[in-house]
C-alpha cells in the first residue's frame, strides 16, 4: 500500500520524522513474527522515542512560524529595531528544539534587554520554556524533590531534563505566579458561586513542622569530622495551612478551599487574604454563619481572632454567629 501526504516545505521535518517512525514500526512488527517472546519494553521505548521525535518536529515548525523578521516592530505601543538573528533552544515536553529567531531592542535604549517575537507570542517562561512544559515541570516538582522529579520524568519518558532544570523552572513559575497571585486569587473568589445548600462556613488555621533544605554559612560548609563537605542543612520550620469549608444545614461539609504558606512566608498576609475570601462569600450569601476553628495554640488563635479581623468578619456576617476558638479533643 502506498499513501501520499502533501505538506508545505516548511513542514518537511515533520514528514521526515513520520517516515522514520513508520520504518521503525515496520521493523518492530516484523520482529514479532514467529513464536518467540519479545522484549516489548524495548519496543515501548522505541515507539515513545519515535513519537517524541514527531512531536519535536511539530513544535519546531510551529515555533519557527511564530518568528517575525522585520527591520522594525511595534510591541505594546513601543517601537523596537532588529539587532540580529540567531538560533535558540526552546524546551518542549518531548525535549528541546532549535529554531532561528530575530532579536529586537527598544529604539533609543542602547543597552536594554532584547526581546523576540517567538517567546512573546507563545508565552515562553524564562529562557525558552514552553508554557505547558513549564507548568508540567512545576507540578512535578511540587510532588517531591528535584531528584524525584528527574527520576519520574526519566521513567515516564517525558520532560527529559536535569534536576537543575526542574529547580530553576519551578522557581521561575513560582516567581511569575507570586507577582499576580493577589489579583488572581481575588478574581477566582469573585467568580466562585456559593452552593445554594450552604448554611455556614468554617475557617480553620493550623501549622505543621516541615523539613527544609537550607544553605549553610561559610563556616558551616567546612568539612565535617568525616571529611565530607556539607552543602545544605536540614532544618525544621513551621508552615501554615488553612481551610475554608462550606457546610449544609446538617453540618455536612461541602467542597473545601485549601490554603498554605511556606515557612518564612507572611502568615499575616495569608490571614488577610482568607478574611477577604470569607467576606466575599458573605456578600454573595449574607445569611451564612461563620465559625472559626483552631487548636489550643495561643498564637494561632490570635491570628484568627485579631480585633480588626474579627470585627471585619462580624460586619460582613451581620447577624451570623461567630464561633469560638475551641481546643481539639
Amino acid at each position: 500500500m502506498q499513501m501520499v501526504i502533501e505538506m508545505p516545505d516548511e513542514l518537511k521535518g515533520v514528514g521526515e520524522a513520520v517516515k522514520a517512525r513508520i520504518r521503525q514500526v515496520e521493523a518492530n512488527w516484523r520482529s514479532t513474527r514467529g513464536g518467540r517472546a519479545v522484549d516489548y519494553a524495548a519496543i515501548e521505548r522505541q515507539v515513545a522515542a519515535g513519537v517524541a521525535a514527531i512531536e519535536r518536529a511539530g513544535h519546531q515548525a510551529v515555533l519557527q512560524g511564530l518568528d517575525i523578521d522585520q527591520p522594525r516592530v511595534v510591541i505594546e505601543g513601543l517601537v523596537y529595531r532588529r539587532v540580529g538573528r540567531y538560533e535558540a533552544d526552546y524546551y518542549t515536553m518531548a525535549g528541546p528544539v532549535r529554531i532561528m529567531r530575530t532579536l529586537y531592542r527598544e529604539c533609543g535604549q542602547r543597552n536594554a534587554k532584547t526581546v523576540n517575537a517567538v517567546s512573546l507570542r507563545c508565552g515562553a517562561v524564562g529562557e525558552g520554556w514552553l508554557p505547558a512544559t513549564a507548568q508540567a515541570m512545576a507540578h512535578q516538582l511540587q510532588q517531591g524533590t528535584s531528584r524525584e522529579a528527574e527520576s519520574t520524568a526519566q521513567m515516564l519518558g517525558r520532560l527529559p531534563y536535569a534536576r537543575s532544570s526542574f529547580e530553576s523552572i519551578g522557581q521561575e513559575v513560582g516567581r511569575q505566579y507570586t507577582a499576580v497571585r493577589v489579583d488572581l486569587e481575588e478574581s477566582l473568589i469573585e467568580e466562585y458561586r456559593v452552593p445554594p445548600e450552604a448554611a455556614s462556613v468554617s475557617v480553620a488555621l493550623d501549622r505543621v513542622s516541615v523539613p527544609m533544605e537550607e544553605a549553610g554559612t561559610a563556616a558551616e560548609r567546612a568539612p565535617q569530622s568525616g571529611g565530607h563537605l556539607r552543602k545544605v542543612w536540614r532544618q525544621f520550620r513551621m508552615a501554615y495551612c488553612a481551610t475554608l469549608t462550606r457546610h449544609d444545614r446538617t453540618g455536612e461539609a461541602l467542597p473545601t478551599i485549601r490554603y498554605g504558606r511556606m515557612p518564612h512566608g507572611d502568615v499575616e498576609e495569608r490571614c488577610r487574604s482568607l478574611t477577604h475570601d470569607v467576606c466575599s462569600l458573605l456578600r454573595k450569601q449574607p445569611g451564612l454563619g461563620v465559625i472559626l476553628l483552631a487548636d489550643g495554640a495561643a498564637d494561632v488563635g490570635k491570628l484568627l481572632t485579631g480585633t480588626r479581623r474579627a470585627a471585619l468578619l462580624g460586619t460582613c456576617a451581620r447577624a451570623a454567629p461567630l464561633g469560638a476558638i475551641r481546643p481539639r479533643r
